[in-house]
């Protein structure tokens, strides 16, 4: 995966204090026997009040995502920059499974996106799979359907004799996006014809195109995901949001 330091937060930029427990985040006992259907009940309630932001939990409005800068990760052949791009739909975002391991210290989120845009201008030069493409200016990026596992591990801080925790840097995404569609306008300085057989043949080939593109894919999702995931778990102390 390319680096793409803009878009990972690191935790430590969290402002270390505790925050209350909102009333839309509902704990969970650890002893529940549904406590698995638990997390993700509560998780979906959570999520969209979450995406709107929330300033004692340090999480800034994620809906819709705003970028200034992507320099996609897209192999030797291709350069791929994204400028003031907008990420919308991500309130389609809806939990289907929620889990935390707390002998391993692991959480695992399962998700899945009706319908998700990216919105800006575009930058590209090289190849995609064979063919040559060049050109820049607006681009409108469509997925459906897609479905993302995301797991991450943490420790746990005490401050002032109360635990919170932390999210380490070894989390992981894994996704499946069921159709993607691709809009490039002006490609080739503007020639119709080669920018129309151009985005033909992306929409054709979509799913070689998300492999080509899935570590910029990832960058983005796992961005979103540590900003809310860090932010609750960081300033929220662990005790209250899971109970005994």
């Amino acid at each position: 995966m390319g680096k793409l330091g803009f878009l990972l937060f690191t935790l430590g930029s969290f402002v270390l204090a505790s925050a209350k427990l909102p009333k839309f985040i509902e704990p969970c006992s650890k002893s529940a026997a549904d406590f698995q259907k638990c997390c993700t009940d509560h998780g979906n309630k959570a999520l969209p009040l979450l995406l709107q932001g929330d300033k004692e939990l340090k999480i800034p409005k994620l809906n819709p995502y705003h970028l200034d800068k992507v320099v996609a990760d897209a192999g030797p052949n291709l350069k791929i920059t994204l400028t003031n791009i907008e990420l919308q739909g991500v309130d389609s975002l809806k939990v289907t499974d929620m889990n935390v391991d707390f002998d391993k210290k692991t959480v695992y989120i399962s998700l899945h996106a009706e319908r998700v845009m990216l919105i800006g201008t575009y930058a590209i030069d090289g190849k995609i799979l064979v063919l040559p493409i060049k050109g820049n200016g607006p681009l409108n990026i469509t997925i459906v359907d897609s479905q993302f596992k995301y797991s991450f591990s943490y420790k746990l801080e005490n401050r002032a004799g109360v635990d919170y925790a932390i999210v380490q840097d070894n989390d992981s995404l894994d996704f499946k996006i069921s159709k993607s569609y691709y809009k490039l306008d002006n490609l080739f300085n503007g020639n119709k014809a080669m920018g129309d057989n151009v985005n033909k043949f992306l929409n054709e080939n979509d799913q070689d195109i998300i492999k080509e593109l899935s570590a910029t894919i990832k960058a983005v999702i796992t961005s979103i995901a540590r900003t809310t995931g860090g932010g609750v778990l960081s300033t929220i102390p662990f005790s209250e949001l899971f109970l005994p």
